[in-house]
């Protein structure tokens, strides 16, 4: 607890002291819609920072949840040809249960002091639309990202905090109708300004594939 109050107190960007285990339910589809399966998802993560014999501090983590996710559709034409149809296990063609979604992964954090390193990794298993594509199945997923910053202290103008940052996917985009499947690699270079401790301002630039 000492710990996760040092980082917040010193502004190193961490992820807020919610305690080193933290475990819950929630249900929603998420982005403002309304829950189409009552399913509960179960989701725990178990964090723990430590400091170095020089002062640095560590947080590694590890995280997960599980639960069935129902997917809705709209009409697409298979391949660009023949009549539009509805893929297949999605809410409109009868699977109101929905598709296992689950997830699986890790966190290492490097605070800035006065540089910082953190990334994430997970792996699992979601609703993704086949390859024909006619049908939502379940698919293997995985993705994280990575990210460097440097923590800089000005006498006059606040905390500046340089970073860049590369993310990868690998998966369908549930949330999405007809969960389509994506291959997504993207860097981000950007400058976080702290001019005061409740208030900061972020310009960044995004390059997507």
């Amino acid at each position: 607890q000492d710990l996760f109050k040092e980082v917040l107190d010193e502004g190193l960007k961490g992820s807020g002291n919610y305690g080193v285990l933290g475990l819950g339910v929630y249900n929603g589809q998420g982005g403002s819609t309304i829950e189409q399966n009552d399913n509960l998802h179960v989701v725990a993560r178990l964090a723990y920072p430590f400091k170095l014999a020089d002062g640095q501090i560590v947080e590694l983590g590890v995280q997960g949840y599980t639960g069935k996710y129902t997917v809705l559709s709209s009409a697409i034409e298979p391949l660009g040809v023949g009549p539009a149809i509805r893929p297949l296990g999605t809410l409109e063609t009868g699977n109101q249960a929905g598709i296992r979604d689950q997830r699986l992964g890790g966190t290492f954090v490097w605070y800035p002091q006065p540089f910082g390193f953190q990334a994430e990794w997970n792996v699992g298993n979601g609703p993704g639309l086949n390859d024909a594509p006619t049908e939502v199945i379940e698919r293997p997923l995985y993705g994280g990202y990575a990210m460097m910053m440097y923590r800089l202290e000005t006498e006059g103008v606040g905390v500046l905090f340089p970073f860049a940052k590369f993310n990868q996917y690998r998966g369908g985009f549930k949330n999405e109708r007809n969960a389509p499947f994506a291959r997504v690699n993207e860097w981000e270079l950007g400058l976080e300004w702290q001019f005061n401790p409740q208030m900061e301002l972020v310009t960044q630039y995004t390059i997507t594939d």
